[in-house]
């Protein structure tokens, strides 16, 4: 998604999800629990991942799958209905 230019992330987030405001909280539900395991894993907050990477936090599968749903959830929460 980092390649994606705003209007083709907008374009795929409105073609993957459901807007209604009850589809919205339980994606965002689903996406804060996932985001709540990889911060217990790297004992990190999400809101300080980019800072972490910008000072040596190696860029894994793992940690870019962790920034990619990051990434998700600020779109989804951008997109409230």
């Amino acid at each position: 998604m980092r390649q994606m230019s705003e209007s083709e992330r907008e374009r795929l987030l409105d073609s993957a999800f459901a807007w209604s405001p009850e589809a919205l909280s339980n994606y965002l539900a689903l996406i804060d629990a996932r985001l709540r395991e990889y911060e217990r894993r790297y004992e990190l907050p999400s809101s300080e991942l980019g800072e972490a990477l910008a000072h040596g936090l190696r860029e894994t599968a793992d940690v870019s799958a962790w920034l990619f749903w990051a990434h998700v959830r600020a779109d989804l929460a951008g997109a409230r209905v």
